[in-house]
C-alpha cells in the first residue's frame, strides 16, 4: 500500500487499552493516537479466545470476542468491528486486524465439527492442518472477508511465514487486489516476503545466534532497541535482516 512508507504504528490490545476494555470505549484511543501523529494501529487478536484463550489463543478466525463487542451475536459483532475501523479512517488511522494461524484452543468447535482441520498440536492446542485443501481454502477465504467486510486495513500475520507460509498470504493478497484492495501484510518473524509480505515485525533479530525460544528466555532480548543489535550495522551490511539464510 502507498502509506506503508509512512507509516508510524502502535500495537494496542483493547481489554487493558482502554477503560472498559470494548471497542465502543476505544474511540477516544483513535484520538489520542491520531493527535500523536500515529497513523496505524494493529489490534492484537479480536476472536472469540474460549476457555484458557487469551486472543492469540482463540476459536477461530470467523468469530470475534463478545467482550470486545458486547454482543453474543457473531454478525453483530462484526459489525462493531467495522464501525470502529470506520471511525479510524474518519481519523486519518489505518486498522491491521492480528490473524492466528497455528490453530484454536482445543475446545474450539471447529476442532470437534471438522477434525481432519487440524493435525497434532501448537502451543498446547489444536494445530491446523496446513495440507487440507478444504481447510486452506476456508481460511483464505475468511480471511479475505474479514478484510472485505470490515474495511480493515491489513494483517499483522503470527507466526509466520513458517506456519501457513508465503502461498496462503501471496493468495489472500491476491483475492483482495482483484476486489480494489491493496492490503498491508506483516509477518511477525523475518523472511522473503515472496509477493505475500510487505513487512515483518521481527525484522532485525540474528537467528544465527540463537532461536526465537532461546530469545524469548533472554532477559536481553535480541532486537536492536535492547542493544544487541546496531540498527546502523544491521542496515549497512544486511545483518539480522529478513531470513537466517
Amino acid at each position: 500500500p502507498t502509506w506503508l512508507d509512512t507509516a508510524i504504528m502502535v500495537e494496542v490490545r483493547l481489554d487493558i487499552a482502554s477503560i472498559g476494555g470494548t471497542f465502543q470505549d476505544s474511540y477516544d484511543l483513535i484520538d489520542f493516537y491520531a493527535d500523536a501523529g500515529v497513523n496505524v494501529i494493529w489490534l492484537c487478536p479480536i476472536y472469540q479466545r474460549g476457555p484458557g484463550g487469551n486472543g492469540y489463543g482463540n476459536v477461530g478466525p470467523h468469530t470475534v470476542e463478545p467482550a470486545l463487542t458486547g454482543t453474543q451475536d457473531m454478525a453483530e459483532g462484526w459489525k462493531v468491528v467495522k464501525e470502529f475501523v470506520d471511525y479510524a479512517h474518519s481519523k486519518g488511522v489505518y486498522i491491521l486486524l492480528d490473524i492466528v494461524s497455528w490453530g484454536t484452543m482445543k475446545g474450539a468447535p471447529l476442532v470437534s465439527e471438522h477434525p481432519d482441520w487440524f493435525d497434532g498440536e501448537a502451543w498446547g492446542n489444536a494445530a491446523f492442518n496446513w495440507k487440507n485443501e478444504t481447510f486452506r481454502e476456508w481460511f483464505i477465504a475468511q480471511a479475505v472477508y474479514n478484510i472485505e467486510y470490515t474495511g480493515a486495513d491489513g494483517y499483522r500475520c503470527d507466526c509466520e511465514p513458517f506456519t501457513a507460509g508465503y502461498g496462503v498470504y501471496a493468495e489472500v493478497r491476491r483475492r483482495l487486489n482483484e476486489k480494489g484492495i491493496y492490503p498491508l501484510i506483516m509477518s511477525e518473524e523475518g523472511g522473503e516476503r515472496r509477493n505475500a509480505f510487505d513487512c515483518e515485525q521481527d525484522g532485525v533479530l540474528d537467528y544465527k545466534s540463537m532461536t526465537r525460544g532461546q530469545l524469548y528466555q533472554q532477559t536481553q532480548a535480541n532486537f536492536f532497541v535492547d542493544g544487541y543489535l546496531s540498527i546502523v550495522q544491521s542496515v549497512k551490511q544486511g545483518r539480522g535482516l529478513g531470513s537466517s539464510t
